[in-house]
């Protein structure tokens, strides 16, 4: 590292390590200027002057004009980075799961995707596509009517008593913030206030550690290429907390995730089994959570640049040794 500027635009420069096993006997960038530009359209104005080579996650409207950008180049590959909505199982009114299957209903997740546009895509099942453990037909639908009788049955919803739930999210994660704003109004036709928290990391994760919030909105992505990732760390037993945020203490379903990673190496197609069964218990035996979508990634980068591929695993990370520059 050469330079870091905690906070600043320009916050991080890294050079390149002359000492580098791999080795320099190709063009390489010898230099790389990481800049933190949170306005997406002055970020595109950037790249078209040249003053940045590459942008990160553009919405709808600028990747369709980068598509049509003379000397730029697209990129656009689902991700396995997935949003999740982890519910209180432990304490406050979402210890009910009846108000838990309630929430799940009342998510417009149709709606929220159309909203975002293609920088996303439908969420189905716990495991994104791509990876042991992926259910195609698992894609969550809006059902109101069952929200309610849900609710109802609980003694809330409309004519019953108030209902108030806290959600928190990442400050300036534009996208979670729809999905807060969308899913506040479905639920205020239902007799239930949703309060909702932006807040930084690691004050987020503080609280969630501490069951602070009855709804934590995060991104999960693979430690590695395995959907034993999304399962072990989130939703197996774990006291006390540290990712598993749903706080789920589920003995029969460790029993099941405990079984994966031998089956994974020894018979997929009961690995794939397992997986189902899991996938159930968190969602519908259980309803932890529910997942609203898997991220697009959706890039713009100069045209001259070679060697870009993404990574689905680590959408935000570029491989920059393997780029070759322009020119």
């Amino acid at each position: 590292m050469t330079r870091w500027n905690k906070g600043k635009e320009d916050e991080l420069t890294l050079s390149a390590y002359d000492g580098y096993w791999g080795g320099w006997n190709r063009p390489h960038y010898n230099t790389i200027k990481y800049r933190v530009v949170p306005d997406p359209e002055r970020a595109y104005s950037m790249l078209r002057r040249g003053e940045a080579s590459f942008v990160d996650r553009l919405d709808p409207e600028l990747f369709a004009r980068a598509q049509a950008a003379p000397g730029l180049r697209t990129s656009d590959r689902p991700s396995f980075s997935t949003a999740v909505m982890l519910f209180n199982t432990a304490s406050g009114p979402l210890k009910d799961i009846r108000v838990r299957k309630a929430v799940q209903k009342a998510v417009p997740y149709r709606g929220i995707v159309k909203a975002l546009g293609g920088s996303v895509m439908p969420a189905s099942g716990v495991v994104p596509e791509g990876l042991l453990g992926h259910m195609p037909n698992r894609v969550p639908e809006q059902d109101l009517a069952t929200a309610t009788r849900l609710l109802r049955q609980a003694g809330y919803g409309p004519g019953g008593k108030p209902l108030r739930l806290v959600l928190t999210y990442g400050e300036g994660e534009a996208d979670e913030e729809v999905l807060a704003r969308r899913l506040r109004k479905a639920l205020a036709a239902l007799n239930v206030t949703l309060e909702v928290r932006g807040m930084r990391w690691n004050a987020q994760w503080e609280l969630g550690k501490k069951r602070g919030q009855d709804i934590f909105v995060m991104y999960w992505w693979p430690d590695y290429a395995d959907g034993y990732s999304y399962f072990g760390q989130v939703f197996h037993s774990a006291n006390p907390p540290v990712m598993n945020l749903s706080y789920l203490n589920d003995q029969q379903l460790d029993a099941m995730l405990d079984t994966v990673p031998e089956l994974t190496v020894t018979d997929k197609p009961a690995a794939q089994r397992v997986y189902e069964r899991a996938t159930a218990r968190v969602l519908d035996q259980r309803a932890a959570a529910a997942m609203p979508w898997v991220v697009k990634s959706r890039r713009a980068f100069l045209g001259g640049i070679q060697g870009y591929d993404d990574n689905p695993a680590y959408p935000d990370v570029v491989f920059v040794y393997d780029l070759k520059p322009s020119g």
